[in-house]
């Protein structure tokens, strides 16, 4: 590998974002699930309270849910793209961080948008601010580990004395 090139697998990343988005999906929908079902149980709904419910969860946790898994996503790529031993932890907090720091400013630049009332900018708008923010946190990220100074090696990838003597052959 010649110095100054990218050290970045992609297929390995898209893997690692594929598994982070379906992770935390499954995860926050199941919490959503169980929350809804104690909070039925507890309070002792009829049929159509817990329909109405469900319903009501549905709507509000879609975004949400859709923007914690593409923030999992993003932080997958950004540990597992890049050669290197990189840790999801703190992939997770930089792209965490960084979005929801872009999300505040946004949100403090828009008005709130009454209940009923669509939004003059339309639902791209909105599906570019949930996902730039992690997008581009996660891109700059994973190309200042690709192409930053190359990560120490961990234990498993160190080749043994026998694979280092039959190349050596």
């Amino acid at each position: 590998m010649q110095p100054g090139e990218p050290r970045l697998s992609i297929r390995r990343g898209l893997r690692a974002a594929l598994m982070g988005v379906t992770v935390c999906a499954l995860a926050l929908v199941i919490a959503s699930l169980a929350l809804v079902a104690g909070r039925c149980l507890i309070s002792d709904y009829t049929e159509f309270e817990r329909w109405y419910e469900l319903r009501g969860m549905l709507l509000t946790m879609a975004r949400p849910i859709v923007g914690c898994s593409l923030v999992c996503g993003c932080a997958g790529w950004a540990t597992f793209a890049p050669a290197g031993s990189h840790r999801f932890a703190s992939s997770l907090a930089i792209v965490s961080l960084i979005s929801v720091l872009c999300w505040l400013i946004v949100g403090s630049m828009n008005p709130q948008q009454r209940k009923g009332v669509t939004s003059p900018t339309g639902p791209f708008l909105e599906l570019v601010i949930l996902l730039g923010p992690p997008v581009a946190s996660a891109a700059i990220l994973g190309a200042v580990r690709a192409f930053g100074p190359p990560q120490p090696m961990l234990f498993s990838e160190t080749p043994s004395p026998a694979a280092t003597r039959r190349e050596a052959d």
